[in-house]
């Protein structure tokens, strides 16, 4: 069970997501939210109140010894930002996600999260910075023998939280995320896109500081897609910094956000139309 509060446990309760029941993509653009992806402030080893958080400074990673998969990144992500991560497949973008998750180190460069360097962090210490972190993996990561409701609940029963406090919470999200009917069903009694759906509703359902989801509308229709991204424009709104992997170019251009585009191991940042 340690490893499960690693991995998705927050460090506080915060307060429910309540969006609005609309899926339109034309409502997915909004003027409030400021992208910045200029280069990083020095990282430091101390958190700093309203600073980035994420910086990366010179950061390249190169597998074994083989050539750069990603070269020289600089950019920040700051407080309240929202952004696409874009590329071609095999470009590199599960592989930056990894680095932000710190679940890979970068050949060169610094990373700092939350104000802190991640290099100078010992193993003990990054748990604290990951349960500040909601993730929607490529392979979703489901607990098999969870119902999905206890799937999504996990992160706010991981912080000690009573069934009778988060019950509704839960409930909400999943019929959001069209699973009312599935409470009850466990993940191998679901398909690939349900699982993706409860894969998200349990990534966001506490709230999160960062937001990251790799191909999190890859498996589901276009309605749904719109009406995902509706969900995490709302949890931007509320504070959560959002960073999304996708190949769907149709709605990073119809949403009115940034995307950070990588392309033969360069980081470029598409401002939005």
């Amino acid at each position: 069970m340690a490893g499960e509060s690693d991995a998705y446990g927050p460090s506080a309760r915060r307060s429910p997501i309540s969006v609005p029941m609309s899926s339109s993509a034309d409502e997915l653009s909004s003027p409030d939210v400021t992208a910045q992806a200029e280069g990083p402030s020095p990282p430091s080893n101390d958190p700093v109140a309203g600073g980035p958080v994420v910086a990366f400074e010179d950061v390249s990673l190169r597998y074994g010894g083989g050539g750069d998969v990603l070269r020289d990144l600089t950019f920040t992500l700051e407080a309240g930002s929202f952004h696409f991560l874009t590329g071609a497949s095999g470009a590199g973008k599960t592989t930056l996600l990894k680095l932000i998750l710190m679940a890979l180190r970068p050949t060169q460069g610094r990373i700092a999260l939350f104000g802190r360097d991640t290099q100078r962090m010992t193993r003990a210490m990054l748990p604290p910075l990951r349960r500040r972190i909601g993730m929607v993996f490529h392979d979703r990561r489901l607990l098999d023998h969870l119902n999905a409701f206890d799937n999504v609940a996990l992160p706010l029963r991981l912080a000690g939280g009573r069934v009778a406090d988060y019950q509704g919470d839960v409930i909400e999200l999943l019929g959001w995320v069209g699973l009312s009917d599935k409470m009850l069903a466990y993940p191998p009694e679901l398909s690939g896109g349900e699982q993706q759906r409860l894969a998200i509703a349990r990534a966001v359902v506490a709230r999160p500081e960062l937001l990251i989801a790799d191909e999190p509308t890859g498996d589901v229709d276009h309605e749904m897609a719109v009406r995902i991204l509706r969900l995490f424009v709302e949890l931007n709104r509320l504070g959560t910094t959002v960073l999304i992997a996708t190949h769907d170019l149709e709605l990073v251009g119809r949403s009115g956000r940034p995307a950070l585009h990588i392309d033969d191991g360069d980081l470029q940042l598409r401002e939005a139309a």
